[in-house]
């Protein structure tokens, strides 16, 4: 890891590719290490939307952002929820 880097919850949704939801065990809500982890999440899926996409295939790495959000969509609403 970078000197100084802080880790961001775009880097979450890369390293999580293949798996279906935000990663096991990730506090999304009244997170007291992280208290706007949730607002980073959105803020990074809309700039996901705005990148220019020329390496990969556009159309998948649009469905392949769908549904990570979709995903943390779902498990921000079930940790609500809980709350």
């Amino acid at each position: 890891m970078t000197p100084g880097y802080k880790p961001h919850p775009i880097d979450k949704i890369w390293t999580a590719r293949g798996s279906r939801s935000v990663n096991p065990g990730y506090v999304l809500v009244n997170n007291k290490d992280y208290p706007s982890i949730a607002d980073d999440y959105v803020r990074s899926f809309k700039l996901l939307r705005t990148l220019p996409v020329d390496v990969i295939d556009p159309a998948g790495f649009k469905a392949y952002v769908d549904s990570k959000e979709k995903a943390f969509n779902a498990e921000l609403a079930a940790q609500k929820a809980k709350q």
